[in-house]
């Protein structure tokens, strides 16, 4: 007879030890140690293949964070560290999001090449949390986009009330000028548009006197919410 599947709140337990662990500072006891080995033991889970590697999948997602993973060795669960360049490969996405179209958005084929390489290098730096690196990308990326559009229809874009004073080329307007010319002409959405201006903002700290200046952290939080922004921008443009 097959030993009974492992309960289906595994998952919830495994979260559970980990933030008790986290709050009381305690090292890992030998009994939550027990409990994750029995968790992850391929034959507490008979023949569901699928049902073992998720959750050893979702327990070394915790682990990683306290370097340690757990690892089938001849049919049996075992806990050891990693190295930090392990922990970093780890932390590299199996999938990214596919790059956009481009060349919906400009009939400039290097830009639109340009574009799609900031996409998934953006996504990688933000995967391996060098966070000031995927920032900047990002900011890069949403004003390469927004200038990809302004250049599409100039006509528009130099006749639009948000545009820069006089007959200043497009090649030649801040950040901020191509924000306001798509939200105005509709390129964007309000939403997109506050997003941006707060990742405009970021992409700035590529200058190190402006990074100092703001004294901003630049963490794994504030690059979701610069992908956010990065997302709904493209999105918009690539609707109009």
């Amino acid at each position: 007879m097959s030993p009974p599947a492992a309960p289906p709140f595994g998952h919830h337990l495994v979260s559970s030890l980990h933030r008790h662990v986290r709050k009381t500072g305690e090292a890992w006891p030998n009994t939550i140690v027990r409990v994750l080995l029995r968790t992850t033991d391929p034959r507490e889970f008979g023949a569901n293949r699928r049902g073992h590697s998720g959750v050893l999948k979702h327990v070394n997602e915790i682990l990683q964070i306290e370097g340690l993973r757990i690892e089938i060795v001849d049919s049996h669960p075992r806990i050891r560290k990693i190295t930090s360049s392990e922990m970093q490969k780890d932390r590299t996405p199996q999938e990214l999001f596919p790059s956009p179209d481009f060349s919906k958005l400009t009939s400039d084929a290097e830009i639109a090449e340009l574009l799609s390489l900031r996409w998934t290098q953006a996504q990688l730096c933000h995967a391996k949390e060098l966070c000031l690196a995927a920032i900047i990308l990002m900011g890069s990326l949403m004003e390469g986009a927004l200038y990809a559009r302004a250049i599409s229809d100039r006509n528009s874009s130099h006749k639009s009330t948000a545009a820069p004073p006089g007959s200043t080329p497009i090649e030649e307007w801040k950040c901020e000028a191509l924000i306001n010319v798509a939200l105005t002409e509709g390129w964007i959405k309000k939403d997109a548009n506050d997003s941006a201006k707060n990742l405009k903002d970021w992409r700035n700290y590529v200058h190190l006197r402006e990074h100092a200046k703001q004294g901003t952290e630049v963490d794994l939080d504030t690059c979701d919410m610069g992908w956010s922004a990065v997302r709904a921008v493209v999105n918009d443009l690539l609707k109009t």
